[in-house]
């Protein structure tokens, strides 16, 4: 199976961050989500310096207005998102 795209929420660090980074090595675009989002922009810059196509953003999944946001942010930067 190829994974185009995908999205991790406490992407910033620990399992999450390593879920991100594996999706970003395998070519996957990705969405890097946070509660901390100068933490998500920190992961994200570095594995954008690294090649990777992501994006971080705060973001409280608890809060669905934050959800969309930053699905409306992700459709901005990679199109279409078909899995939420």
């Amino acid at each position: 199976m190829v994974v185009q795209s995908g999205s991790c929420d406490s992407g910033a660090s620990g399992i999450g961050l390593a879920i991100v980074r594996r999706l970003a090595v395998g070519g996957a675009s990705v969405a890097l989500l946070d509660l901390d989002a100068g933490a998500a922009d920190r992961a994200a810059a570095e594995l954008r310096a690294q090649g990777s196509r992501v994006i971080g953003l705060g973001a409280d999944i608890s809060d669905r207005a934050a959800v969309e946001k930053a699905l409306d942010a992700v459709r901005g930067e990679f199109g279409r998102s078909r899995s939420w």
